[in-house]
């Protein structure tokens, strides 16, 4: 009896250590499985039953990647760097060079290929470039800043923060509003790749907002938040304009009077800075192109980042969108050579 068990755990120590990690519970069940036919078969019949263990496990190893792992709720497993899936390249025929650096739970890693983020996290906001991640394990937890090419994540003191946390182009620093509630203190928090936060205090009396989210601009040289239009009282929710700041040291340096939200992306802006593609604050859901030399909007199809003066990507679903200026469609690729992709989709320059 005891050399049949000993037998079927060497065997699956084996299959483990040799091949691939086995998918969540698989290898609970088969052990399950060993044990009833060893209690109603005589020990005579155990090579017929290692044969059907490894008949069952054997495909599975096989097709499996090392990623699938279990994920321990409220966990960030960050003692062994995460393994890329060798088979996912990322798609090179982007207008401009540009890739798909995420796709739902999968990110672009460093040597061209993609790893999968933590499944247990609530919210998972990786960077446009530098293959940085911003990870929260609980939906009213702190953030956690991670490598995707592997170590350890760093914790944030994120308790002070409000509102969204956006990336620089380069991702190497991410902003959020923050609100001191003792104090009253207002401003925006920079966090850099290391996980050091510096504040910038802002005048909320003069630069009152309703949805309190800063974004940097193309060139990561400034910020910009969504400034208030209470005309139809605190209910509102409406854009007056929008309020432009230097981002170190937080002075203000241009108002534009456009009626849109601050940007998702500072992609969003047009490499020569003339328009914007963001939400338009009425009504809602809808995606508006702000010409800002002059604060008007007009439609524009897509939420969408600009690649050159000329063309912009968007997604729809899983399939990728290259888009002109004025909005019509070019190109239509489908993600077909990225296992495991999702949404959002997240595109930059790959760097």
């Amino acid at each position: 009896m005891m050399r049949f068990d000993q037998a079927i755990h060497d065997t699956v120590d084996d299959l483990v250590a040799d091949l691939r990690a086995l998918p969540p519970g698989f290898a609970e069940s088969a052990m399950t499985r060993g044990r009833r036919i060893r209690r109603t078969r005589r020990l005579a019949t155990t090579a017929g039953a290692l044969a059907a263990v490894l008949a069952v496990l054997l495909p599975a190893v096989l097709l499996r990647t090392p990623d699938d792992r279990r994920e321990v709720p409220g966990v960030v497993r960050s003692s062994a760097p995460m393994t890329p899936s060798p088979s996912a390249v990322a798609p090179t025929d982007l207008v401009g060079g540009w890739r798909v650096v995420a796709a739902g739970r999968v990110a672009l890693n460093k040597d061209g290929t993609y790893v999968r983020l933590p499944a247990a996290a609530a919210t998972v906001l990786p960077a446009p470039a530098g293959h940085h991640a911003l990870v929260n394990i609980e939906p009213n937890g702190p953030w956690q800043l991670m490598d995707v090419n592997g170590g350890r994540p760093v914790t944030l003191n994120t308790g002070s923060f409000i509102g969204d946390i956006r990336w620089s182009p380069t991702g190497d620093r991410a902003v959020s509003a923050f609100l001191i509630k003792d104090s009253g203190d207002f401003g925006f928090a920079i966090v850099d790749s290391s996980g050091m936060t510096s504040y910038h205090q802002v005048d909320h009396t003069r630069y009152d907002c309703s949805q309190c989210s800063f974004s940097f601009t193309r060139d990561g040289r400034e910020v910009v938040l969504a400034l208030a239009d209470r005309s139809l009282g605190e209910a509102g929710d409406l854009v007056s304009a929008l309020q432009f700041f230097d981002a170190k040291t937080a002075a203000p340096t241009r108002t534009i009077p456009a009626k849109a939200w601050t940007p998702t992306s500072p992609y969003a802006f047009s490499p020569d800075g003339r328009y914007l593609i963001s939400a338009a604050d009425a009504p809602m859901g809808r995606t508006v192109r702000v010409d800002l030399t002059t604060g008007a909007t007009e439609p524009f199809p897509y939420e969408a980042v600009w690649v050159t003066d000329n063309d912009l990507l968007a997604n729809e679903g899983l399939d990728i969108l290259t888009l002109r200026k004025d909005g019509t469609r070019s190109s239509r690729t489908t993600l077909e050579t990225i296992p495991d992709a999702g949404v959002p989709i997240i595109f930059g320059p790959g760097r």
